[in-house]
């Protein structure tokens, strides 16, 4: 009984995101966002690339607002979107359109 109180199941959505990065990695759009935007900034939490390339995956799957980025980003797990886990909580509306 002890190692059934252990136990913890994670729920996390999966979606279309494997089939649509399967498509995003052979047209390399983070190679090409990363040639053509600037360096990270210091002041920035997510690099511009990365966040492009999420804004391109939010639109494809579910074209969400910007302000409801973060919560729409929340049930997926974070590789799936190119992202740390730390780095959702840098998702918001101000933030994502510098």
């Amino acid at each position: 009984m002890d190692d059934f109180e252990q136990m913890s199941l994670t729920h996390e959505r999966l979606g279309s995101l494997p089939v649509v990065n399967w498509f995003l990695q052979r047209l390399r759009l983070a190679e090409i966002l990363e040639s053509y935007l600037p360096a990270d900034d210091p002041r920035l939490r997510l690099a511009p690339a990365s966040v492009i390339a999420l804004l391109v995956r939010n639109i494809i799957v579910s074209h969400e607002p910007l302000y409801a980025l973060a919560e729409w980003a929340s049930p997926y797990e974070p590789s799936l979107l190119d992202l740390e886990t730390g780095d959702l909580a840098a998702l918001n509306d101000d933030r994502v359109g510098r």
